[in-house]
């Protein structure tokens, strides 16, 4: 027999006019075996199934029209849909986390937060703690600058024993606290994550930080200098120089930055970072002595340029030395640098000169 949409429509009709809801469903249903994208019908069936009292049902038919919103881009019409579910069967979980997706895309996060702290909760209640955490985790995406959330999930790492990643999470807020002139909070959450990890470097760093913002300087520098691993060229480091460069106490900053160079060639960055900001107050012999000690390691590590940069600094700033200008011609012929190395050996020739070394003059 052909089909014939229009005649099982209006049997389905006349059997919900008799009340026989179960016969409307049948005949509905046959519409979808020939138009299994039909709309209207998937709706009506899923209507139908819901004054049955059967939602289970229900909730396939309505599944299937999202989908089919979905695959045609209308988003919001998707929406309409799982809010449909979710008030239909609200302990069902999957269609609400699609929902929270959906206004997520609508960048409509007012709508998708409390649908993920809902559904992270009922998890956490169910002792399913890692869908907690993977929800938590989701909103950060859509929503990184909310800190109540970053808070929650740190203590959620807590509950499940991710001590590492709760420091972290503790330690990253913090952080922002501090950026947003919040000390309070900030220092709140830097004494929590010691209380999980006393020696973590980033929570003991930003103890330090909001030290200062409450101007004790003296307490954060002794904090730092507590540091079992201060010299391994950590924000740690990098703090404790900037502290040590800010009071004035540039013999600390060189013992400092040589330590970490000692420990690792490679890492010359804080003895670089040292000798940059001597250059400005005029500490001759600490800039030449730091300079001289990292130029090889910055020569191999290909950091040519930036030795260049500083050596230059310091041939005009010192003129009386002559080792700025010696070392700056050693880089320009290591780096074939014929259109510079004249210059400079001019210069150091006339340093010579004017120190009374006729024959160094001469030979250079």
């Amino acid at each position: 027999m052909a089909y014939n949409k229009a005649k099982i429509v209006e049997a389905a009709q006349k059997a919900l006019n008799q009340g026989r809801i179960s016969q409307a469903i049948i005949e509905y249903q046959q519409v979808l075996r020939h138009e299994p994208k039909d709309q209207v019908t998937l709706m009506t069936i899923g209507d139908l199934f819901v004054r049955q009292g059967d939602t289970f049902q229900a909730l396939e038919y309505f599944e299937r029209l999202a989908n089919l919103y979905l695959n045609d881009g209308f988003i919001t019409k998707a929406i309409a849909i799982y809010k449909k579910i979710a008030k239909l069967a609200p302990e069902e979980m999957q269609p609400q986390e699609r929902l929270a997706k959906l206004y997520v895309q609508q960048g409509v996060l007012s709508e998708a937060r409390p649908i993920y702290l809902q559904l992270a909760e009922s998890h956490l209640k169910g002792g399913r703690h890692q869908q907690a955490v993977g929800l938590l985790k989701k909103l950060l995406e859509a929503e990184p600058e909310n800190l109540r959330i970053q808070v929650r999930l740190a203590e959620l790492y807590l509950v499940i024993g991710k001590r590492k990643e709760a420091v972290e999470a503790l330690v990253s807020v913090g952080k922002r606290m501090l950026e947003n002139r919040d000390t309070g909070e900030a220092e709140k959450l830097a004494r929590r994550a010691l209380e999980v990890d006393p020696n973590h470097t980033g929570a003991l760093t930003l103890r330090a930080r909001c030290m200062v913002q409450n101007s004790k300087h003296k307490d954060a520098i002794q904090l730092l200098e507590s540091l079992r691993d201060l010299d391994s060229g950590n924000e740690a480091t990098a703090y404790a120089i900037e502290l040590y460069l800010q009071k004035g106490l540039a013999d600390r900053a060189v013992q400092l930055a040589r330590r970490v160079f000692g420990r690792n060639s490679k890492n010359y960055g804080a003895a670089y970072q040292v000798a940059a900001a001597l250059l400005e107050s005029g500490e001759v012999a600490l800039v030449v002595d730091l300079l001289g000690a990292i130029r090889e390691a910055m020569i191999e590590g290909g950091d040519q340029e930036r030795l260049a940069q500083a050596l230059e600094a310091a041939a005009e700033r010192f003129a009386g030395h002559v080792e700025p200008l010696e070392w700056l011609a050693d880089v320009h012929r290591r780096t074939s640098d014929s259109f510079r190395l004249p210059n400079v050996l001019s210069r150091l020739a006339e340093a010579f000169v004017s120190k009374g070394e006729l024959d160094r003059a001469r030979q250079t």
